[in-house]
């Protein structure tokens, strides 16, 4: 097929991405009947010009994921393998972002990657959809797709990967419309499989910047558009709950139960993030420690636990640059301490 052929191709499977979007938004607002007419009649189509459905698979989230604060620490993980051992049992799953692998040596990220498989660790890459820096799906996929690359020609092992709230990005930061980042996340969503076939795949959101409704809604709408697109639809979903400001606040973790449940009447696996909220506003008032980062840790598990929480997936990650320490898992509010520790209470009770 010539160049000219291919251009014709995409522009064409963008043109069926809009009215995916568009069809999909119409139908959330008509009757149960109509909409389900409509939907068949939008799916028969797609099967039929692209012949893209693929066969459901069975998604395997790891219960207990972490994410080291920076290059140093994740260093200190791999280097230091009998300083974490207590802690590793507990740990099946390491998420890092893909861009900040440019951190590391080549040599660095071999050796990193083939303790990944010794110890039976699977890598889950945070990656961009839509940013500020990406405006478009198709801009952020081609930034992102060297880093992925890399990784693949180092030795690692892409197991999952999390999109990094694309609905904040395109209505907070880029200031556009719900439907273009509901356009721009299903057109992501479809160049990562091609690339990665295969891989769990899922999306990131935070709570309380978005409601309950607007989380059912996204989930709903990222769904019916995978579909109508011959695509298998999310792996999970994951919430980043900012708690700083609603410590006390009888309906903020109820809030994010709710949430749980819904991706559970989905069948959805839900995935939940637990880091200290409130460190960044401690540290701008000088006050931030490495207990800041334990305490807030544990927090969270304590108050989630309350309101009956029990997510598919515990991911402890850190992008506040906290604790100062990865190693010994038996030191004083080290990362892999509040690990360990969580993971004893929380994880395997």
């Amino acid at each position: 097929m010539d160049c000219a052929s291919c251009g014709i191709r995409s522009e064409s499977k963008q043109r069926l991405r809009k009215r995916v979007v568009a069809q999909v938004l119409f139908n959330a607002e008509r009757p149960k009947i109509g909409r389900r007419l409509s939907l068949a009649a939008l799916l028969a189509l797609v099967a039929q010009r692209f012949s893209l459905a693929e066969s459901k698979k069975q998604s395997e989230l790891s219960e207990l994921c972490i994410g080291p604060p920076n290059a140093d620490e994740l260093r200190d993980l791999f280097e230091n393998e009998s300083a974490w051992a207590d802690t590793r049992r507990f740990v099946k799953s390491l998420v890092y972002a893909d861009h900040d692998f440019k951190k590391l040596e080549d040599g660095e990220l071999r050796f990193i990657f083939s303790r990944m498989r010794e110890w039976g660790l699977s890598l889950e890459l945070e990656v961009g959809a839509v940013k500020e820096w990406g405006v478009t799906a198709r801009d952020t996929f081609k930034w992102e797709v060297e880093h992925w690359d890399r990784v693949v020609r180092l030795g690692g092992v892409i197991s999952a990967i999390s999109m990094d709230e694309p609905l904040v990005a395109a209505t907070l930061l880029l200031h556009r419309s719900y439907e273009y980042g509901l356009e721009q996340t299903l057109d992501f969503i479809s160049l990562a499989r091609s690339r990665l076939p295969g891989v769990v795949l899922g999306e990131v959101e935070p709570y309380p910047h978005f409601t309950q409704k607007v989380h059912q809604r996204w989930i709903d709408d990222l769904q019916r558009g995978l579909k109508a697109l011959g695509q298998t639809g999310l792996d999970f979903y994951r919430i980043d709950p900012d708690w700083s400001a609603y410590v006390g606040n009888a309906g903020f973790w109820p809030g994010v139960r709710t949430v749980e449940d819904y991706c559970r009447s989905q069948n959805l696996p839900f995935s939940l993030i637990y880091w200290a909220a409130d460190y960044p506003r401690t540290a701008r008032d000088h006050l931030a420690t490495d207990q800041t980062w334990y305490s807030g840790v544990m927090y969270e598990g304590r108050a989630y636990a309350e309101a009956g929480g029990r997510p598919d997936q515990y991911v402890i990650s850190s992008w506040v640059s906290a604790p100062s320490t990865a190693v010994p898992d038996g030191g004083d509010f080290t990362f892999t301490r509040s690990v360990r520790d969580f993971a004893r209470q929380f994880v395997k009770p």
